[in-house]
């Protein structure tokens, strides 16, 4: 039986392996580049430029110095999920809901608004002016 798999183009990898990094430091706060590395199966080098590259973005941090085992003190890597906000809304005939979430998807604010759909400009206002 034949596989019908769609190789990813290298831009997709980077970007899979990257949401992988910064899911995995969402799901089990601090780690190590060693221990994300060993944990998805990525190696050393890639672990490390992602983890630069999301602390570049502002989205992760250096935290405290492990102990050494001989070698140099690793550094555990944190994810920052308030860095960045995302919002959403949903429309309905006779109102809208506002909900702003972290990168962790946890709600910060949801509010909720009586607003009449139409096609004219004041509703498009209004609305712009709830979000």
């Amino acid at each position: 039986m034949t596989s019908k798999h769609t190789p990813q183009s290298t831009a997709a990898v980077k970007q899979n392996n990257k949401v992988a990094v910064y899911r995995a430091l969402l799901r089990n706060g601090g780690h190590t580049v060693t221990n994300l590395a060993r944990e998805l199966s990525l190696s050393f080098p890639t672990v490390n430029q992602i983890i630069r590259e999301l602390i570049g973005c502002g989205v992760a941090a250096a935290g405290e110095k492990q102990q050494s085992s001989g070698g140099r003190k690793a550094a555990e890597v944190h994810a920052i999920p308030e860095a960045r906000i995302a919002l959403g809304a949903d429309l309905t005939a006779d109102g809208v809901t506002v909900v702003a979430v972290d990168l962790a998807g946890q709600p910060l604010a949801v509010r909720q608004h009586a607003l009449t759909y139409s096609s004219g400009d004041g509703y498009t206002r209004s609305l712009g002016e709830m979000i």
